[in-house]
């Protein structure tokens, strides 16, 4: 499946190496062509844009994890409880009901 992926120029191509570890075949490849992925890594820029992309949505879920601590001390949790009903019964849509609960946490109940 990975030889069959489509790939942009200058992408890289991870290679297959054959290893049996337990003779020590292809050992030395393997290290060789890890080498190798790093190196590609540093010189084509991915190493520093995978590292901000893994910030990012390490940022991101510290966020979202105080968010929901926030939104779920709200003040009488029967405020997500009453929103769910009415989502759930099609009085209201997800995206409203969120957009209630956020509000409500933004002015402290």
């Amino acid at each position: 499946m990975i030889a069959m992926a489509q790939r942009g120029a200058g992408e890289w191509k991870p290679p297959i190496v054959t290893t049996v570890a337990v003779k020590g075949e292809g050992i030395g490849e393997l290290a060789e062509r890890v080498d190798a992925h790093w190196s590609w890594l540093d010189s084509s820029g991915q190493r520093d844009a995978r590292r901000r992309a893994r910030a990012k949505e390490e940022i991101t879920a510290i966020a979202v994890a105080e968010l929901r601590q926030r939104v779920g001390g709200l003040p009488g949790d029967s405020r997500l409880d009453a929103l769910a009903d009415q989502v759930a019964a099609g009085d209201l849509d997800p995206f409203a009901a969120a957009d209630e609960l956020v509000a409500a946490a933004a002015s402290g109940g």
